[in-house]
């Protein structure tokens, strides 16, 4: 008869490792040690490495400009150099220093047009333009206005001005913005120039400059008057006209601005809008009957 055990279990026993399995166990734990040694000494290499003295940014050298303070360039590309890559590489490491970011960082600076950023042995050279401003674009209500170049880029805003060193451009049912071409580089070279004549030849200083529409435009002179051209007539004939108008005799008196308004729009035929002491009249004329043809 067969004897059966109760209540007791068998234990299976444990296969012993074999003499393969031991030694590809001991081949891993070797690599893996390798690599975490390797890597450690790079790292190490690394974080030494990038802090050898003759490969340091040491100084900070800028050139150019008109009125940016030289120590504000400076200023904002030392912060830069402040810190490191994943606290391991200085950013002042003349082979990986952050060049992309210094020049980003310059073109943030409101008047600053464009730079050029180089390393000389462990100097950092930095050599910038700046827009020179010509022109003011003003919004419909004048609460905020913006610095032109002569090509009619808005780059900067303005502080609160008094006076007319700057002419004021506007048009109506737009809004200036900065880093935006505001005015036609043409239209800005060519209305400044009427400007210049009306100063030189005939005493009459623009103040602002609106554009009403695609084809009218006003100059606002010194003493309130207006000037109301049309850009579909040449400046040349324009002021001709308005030259006309104001040496004639029976309009000289309007030279000092005292006027309402000049209306230019129509070729030869011109209309003028006087402002009197008690009353205003208005007039239609001809530049050829003005100078008494």
């Amino acid at each position: 008869m067969r004897k059966f055990l109760k209540g007791k279990k068998v234990k299976a026993k444990k296969r012993p490792k074999g003499k393969e399995e031991q030694s590809v166990l001991r081949v891993q734990i070797f690599v893996g040690t390798g690599i975490v040694l390797v890597i450690s000494l790079l790292l190490t290499g690394i974080y030494f490495g990038s802090r050898v003295d003759s490969l340091q940014i040491t100084d900070v050298t800028v050139y150019g400009g008109y009125t940016i303070p030289h120590t504000d360039v400076r200023d904002a590309t030392q912060t830069l150099l402040e810190g490191s890559y994943f606290r391991l590489v200085p950013y002042t490491f003349t082979w990986t220093y952050p060049k992309r970011a210094v020049v980003s960082k310059l073109a943030e600076m409101p008047r600053l047009k464009q730079s050029q950023v180089s390393l000389e042995g462990q100097t950092l050279t930095i050599v910038f333009d700046e827009y020179q401003p010509t022109a003011l674009w003003c919004s419909e209500t004048e609460s905020s206005c913006y610095f032109l170049d002569s090509a009619g880029f808005a780059f900067a805003k303005a502080p609160e001005l008094s006076g007319g060193a700057f002419i004021r451009y506007g048009e109506i049912g737009k809004e200036a913005a900065v880093k935006t071409q505001m005015v036609d580089r043409e239209f800005l070279k060519t209305s400044q120039a009427f400007a210049q004549q009306l100063a030189d030849e005939l005493g009459l200083y623009v103040t602002h400059i609106t554009v009403l529409d695609p084809l009218d435009v006003e100059y606002t002179v010194s003493g309130g008057g207006v000037i109301k051209v049309s850009q579909r007539v040449d400046l040349d004939t324009t002021f001709a006209n308005v030259r006309s108008i104001l040496l004639s005799e029976e309009f000289a008196h309007l030279e000092t601005g005292a006027f309402a308004y000049i209306d230019l729009r129509f070729g030869d035929k011109v209309f003028v809008n006087e402002v009197g002491e008690v009353e205003q009249k208005e007039t239609a004329t001809s530049s050829e009957e003005a100078v008494g043809e």
